[in-house]
């Protein structure tokens, strides 16, 4: 299987540590510096100390889906303490075939991905079909078996307790880098 791992960036950390905060600012570099992101960025909406809701939203055209939910719905698949929109995988794909992307983002693959839903089939066309640098959000107690199941080695690990009150610029890999200087 052709892998672009040489491309993969990962921002790990603990939950609720500031991963998707730290994207955010990415994301806005990225775009200052005239690169064109694309992909996934989830909003979690959280009610008595946890996540109930998750929003996912399409980096390029702002579109947003209901990713999952705690509560029970009838036809959604059930992953640990969610129930994940059956909609969200062709959701996903549809975010990640913007042609004019130079840098692919997926916030957040983990617990679903392993069990091979939420954005699985998303994460495996990257790998794949894409020849470009990918950023993956992956909580830090399943990096080891989401490089393993998807047979990468990262470029570049951003570790949210060391990196995340650096500047983005000296964070990045080399990958993103030498788009920016180009």
């Amino acid at each position: 299987m052709k892998q672009n791992s040489g491309l993969v960036t990962v921002i790990t950390g603990k939950q609720g540590e500031g991963k998707s905060t730290l994207l955010k600012r990415i994301i806005d570099y990225l775009t200052s510096n005239g690169l064109k992101p694309g992909g996934i960025l989830t909003d979690g909406i959280w009610k008595d100390g946890r996540r109930d809701l998750i929003h996912a939203r399409n980096i390029s055209s702002q579109k947003e889906i209901l990713f999952c939910q705690r509560e029970d719905k009838t036809g959604w698949a059930s992953v640990g303490n969610f129930y994940v929109n059956p909609a969200a995988n062709e959701f996903a794909l549809e975010a990640l075939k913007t042609k004019d992307c130079e840098v692919f983002i997926i916030d957040e693959i983990g617990k679903f991905e392993l069990e091979e839903k939420g954005w699985y089939d998303a994460v495996t066309y990257l790998l794949k079909k894409e020849n470009k640098p990918l950023i993956l959000v992956i909580r830090d107690v399943f990096v080891g078996e989401i490089s393993s199941k998807f047979s990468f080695t990262p470029e570049k690990m951003i570790i949210i307790e060391n990196d995340k009150e650096k500047p983005v610029e000296e964070i990045l890999p080399l990958s993103i880098s030498a788009l920016i200087k180009r």
